[in-house]
Formats: structure tokens, sequence, C-alpha cells
């Protein structure tokens, strides 16, 4: 994902994850609401074929473990904002931050698994056929 963001040079370090893009093709520096996402993943998916049911759910609550994992988010707030959390309560629980009981190695971990393979774009773009799909950035 930060190869892709960088070939259309799009900052991922600020703002938020999941960003509106204008009809021009412009992302902007607002949140996607939950109904938006859902439509957006169930129309790519089912385009696809290969649809069963996914919700955008799990892309929250990922990032928001990757963040914790990671360092990437120094507290709560941050993640917050990243993700588009309004609730503490929602931010800490779907972070884990409590239940990590040994984050660094799991990090580790996660990042030795993800040096020792592919390259995963490489491998999505020689397995997957996404020509169908609408594209989302204009290349200017």
């Amino acid at each position: 994902m930060l190869i892709f963001a960088k070939s259309v040079q799009f900052d991922m370090s600020v703002g938020y994850l999941f960003r509106i893009v204008s009809e021009k093709g412009r992302v902007l520096d607002k949140a996607v609401n939950y109904s938006v996402m859902y439509e957006r993943l169930r129309y790519y998916l089912s385009l696809l074929g290969i649809y069963e049911g996914e919700t955008p759910h799990s892309f929250r609550s990922g990032c928001a473990v990757t963040m914790a994992l990671s360092g990437a988010a120094e507290n709560v707030d941050q993640a917050m904002k990243h993700i588009g959390w309004f609730g503490r309560t929602s931010a800490e629980y779907y972070s884990r931050i409590h239940t990590l009981v040994d984050a660094g190695s799991i990090a580790l971990r996660l990042s030795q698994v993800a040096n020792g393979s592919e390259n995963i774009e490489t491998v999505f773009k020689e397995q997957a056929d996404y020509s169908s799909l609408v594209h989302v950035f204009n290349k200017e």
C-alpha cells in the first residue's frame, strides 16, 4: 500500500486512513463514513466474484492492531484521529492494547514474515484480475 501511495504522490503519514475522493479524482482530507466503505467493499468484492459477506470493520480493527504493534501511534488519540473513531472506548477495545502481552515480539515476528515473503504487490498483480474495477485515483 505504501508503494502505491508513493506512486500517486499520496502522503499516508497524516490525516485519515480512508478518505473521500472527489469526482475529479482528488483525495480529500475528510473521513469516509461506514456505509460508503461497506457499499464500496461489497461492490468490488461482488464484481470480482468473491463477496462472502465481508465488512469494512476488519480494516479498522486491523489498522488499530497494526498501529499498536508497530508503534505507529504514540497514543490512543493518534489512532483515533487516523482511523476516524470518535469514542476512546472503541479505539482502546479494537487496538487491543491491554490484551497484547508482548507486542514487541509479535511485531518482530510480523516484520520477519513480511521481510521473508515475496513482494506482495507483485504477487497480487500476477494473480489477481482487477481490470474490471473502476480506478479511484486519476494519474495526472
